[in-house]
């Protein structure tokens, strides 16, 4: 599977390399290619992560609050959750931000490897 994708990322920085003749040029055209491609969901990890934190200030004083009674304080704390519609697993979901990018990287570096390799 890893094999198909960097064959892809392969062609598609070929083309870039047919365009302007130039390695590093074609290197820095995908990766600004790649990097519009991801934007949207750096933009929504970032929107997630603010917040979570906005979220954790209120978290702290329902805590402190409700501090000799646990179950109201887990009460409170869903609820919160729900009136800011954001589930208590949403920092784990921004994850996937991260493996999609490393990922990618693993990929493109296998298969620069390969064209160096080749041209050696």
């Amino acid at each position: 599977m890893f094999e198909f994708f960097a064959n892809i990322f392969g062609y598609i920085l070929a083309f870039l390399y047919n365009i302007v003749n130039n390695y590093g040029l074609a290197i820095i055209l995908f990766t600004v290619i790649i990097k519009l491609l991801l934007l949207p969901l750096s933009i929504k990890q970032q929107r997630t992560v603010k917040k979570s934190t906005e979220l954790q200030e209120k978290m702290k004083v329902i805590q402190f609050k409700y501090k000799n009674d646990p179950e109201k304080m887990n009460q409170e704390i869903m609820n919160l959750y729900r009136s800011e519609k954001m589930s208590p697993f949403s920092r784990m979901s921004n994850s996937n931000h991260s493996i999609i990018t490393f990922t990618i990287n693993f990929l493109f570096s296998k298969k620069s490897n390969n064209i160096y390799a080749k041209n050696k």
